[in-house]
This record gives structure tokens, C-alpha cells and sequence, in this order.
């Protein structure tokens, strides 16, 4: 764009010097004509009148330069805001993908995070049915063996202890914390989730194995 608008400046100032060259020739002509008028009427008035009328083409041509240099001249403007307008857009579109990027990027990283406490979650789920298992078992064994009678009642608070408060009990408070964590994930910094609620399930099958699925 600048090449171009050197391009048309060159050839304004061109189309000057011829301008001037052709005043100049004007000059040159009227010295002759006063010359030749010296020399002889009647030839002097034709070359007088033929003189005249190119000095008229000349004013004329002068004049439609001079408006071609206006044009120009606006059309120059008009293409430097354009040019402006191009920069100040393209600056609003860098700005908005690297916002993108970086959302993309938080994004990825929440998601490992996610992973992370869910494998977690998994985890101790395990290992509170195992303890169940163990609890429920003692239990058992106690209720079907008479000789353990006396320590029936010790057994038998073992037996409830997962009715017991989530408080009390280590492996479910661990459970709930980490429940708090994914479901609320608006609480860790520079989070970007706008919905809180993560819905799961889980279910622990034949071999004592819990998978969690998050909806």
C-alpha cells in the first residue's frame, strides 16, 4: 500500500513538470508571437490565434491534473483507514485466541485434575466396602460361633460401626471431602467450570471391584 501511494506521488509531481515545461513553452510562444508581429500582421494573427487555442488546451489539461490530484489524494485517505481499521481488527482477533488458547489450556488441566480425584474417589470407595466386608464378616463369625458369646456385644458395635457418622469414620470423611472437591469446583483457584453439580455413580460388583461413572 505505501509502495502504491509513492507510485501516485511520483507521478502527480510528474505530471507537474510537464505542466511547467508546457508554461513554460507558453512563455517561449507569446515571445515569438510578439516577434513575428514585428515582422508581419497577417502572418502573426494566425500564429496569434493557433497559440491561443493551445494555450486553452493547455489551461484545460492543467485544470483536469489538478482534480485527478484531488481524487488521488482522498483515495490515498480513504485506504489509510482502511489500512487501520485492518490492524485494529486483527489486533481484537490475536487478543481473542490467545484467550482461547488459555481457556483450552485450564481447561485440559481441570480435566487431569478431574481424573486425579476421581481415581482418588475410586480408591477409597474400595476400601471402605472392604472394610465393610471385614466388619460384616466378624460379625458373622461371631453370631454363628457360641463360644464367642461374651464378646458378641464388642462384635456387634463392629458389626454398626458403618451406620455410624461419616465424621467418625476416616475412609468417608476422605470420601466426602473429595466429593465436596469435584462437585464443587468453583472453590479451587482458577477454575472455569460454571456448573458445580457432577453427578455419579457407583456400585461395587461380584468381585468386590467399584467403578465410578461420572454423567
Amino acid at each position: 500500500m505505501e509502495k502504491e501511494r509513492e507510485d501516485t506521488r511520483q507521478q502527480l509531481a510528474a505530471q507537474k513538470e510537464q505542466c511547467s515545461s508546457l508554461l513554460q513553452q507558453i512563455a517561449a510562444l507569446r515571445q515569438e508571437q510578439q516577434h513575428n508581429m514585428m515582422l508581419g500582421e497577417g502572418k502573426n494573427v494566425s500564429r496569434f490565434t493557433d497559440l491561443m487555442q493551445e494555450k486553452a488546451d493547455l489551461k484545460e489539461r492543467l485544470e483536469e491534473l489538478e482534480h485527478r490530484c484531488i481524487q488521488l489524494s482522498g483515495e490515498t485517505d480513504t485506504i489509510g483507514e482502511y489500512i487501520a481499521l485492518y490492524q485494529s481488527q486483527r489486533a481484537i482477533l490475536k487478543q481473542r485466541h490467545q484467550e482461547k488458547e488459555e481457556y483450552i489450556s485450564r481447561l485440559a488441566q481441570d480435566k487431569e485434575e478431574m481424573k486425579m480425584k476421581l481415581q482418588e474417589l475410586q480408591d477409597l470407595v474400595m476400601r471402605l466396602v472392604r472394610e465393610r466386608n471385614e466388619w460384616y464378616s466378624k460379625y458373622v463369625t461371631a453370631a454363628q460361633n457360641p463360644e464367642l458369646q461374651a464378646s458378641q456385644h464388642d462384635s456387634v458395635l463392629a458389626g454398626e460401626r458403618p451406620a455410624q457418622s461419616s465424621q467418625e469414620d476416616p475412609t468417608a470423611k476422605q470420601i466426602m471431602q473429595l466429593l465436596r472437591e469435584i462437585q464443587n469446583p468453583q472453590e479451587r483457584l482458577g477454575s472455569l467450570l460454571e456448573n458445580p453439580c457432577i453427578p455419579f455413580f457407583y456400585r461395587a460388583d461380584e468381585n468386590d471391584e467399584v467403578k465410578i461413572m461420572v454423567v
